[in-house]
């Protein structure tokens, strides 16, 4: 039963997990290491998205 459920989870909300958790990761992190860590996420939350939009800032 266990196993099917995670199966048929959903990938993204895994994926959007592990965002977040690298997001406040990054928060803790001195200003030198956001600026790289930010075009990154970007990056990633660009192929994210799920309407397939380019998301920009």
């Amino acid at each position: 039963m266990a196993q099917s459920y995670w199966t048929i989870w959903p990938q993204p909300i895994l994926y959007l997990s592990g965002f977040r958790w690298h997001a406040r990761k990054v928060s803790s992190q001195p200003e030198k290491d956001r600026t790289e860590e930010q075009y990154i996420l970007s990056g990633v939350a660009s192929v994210m998205d799920s309407d397939g939009r380019r998301l920009t800032r």
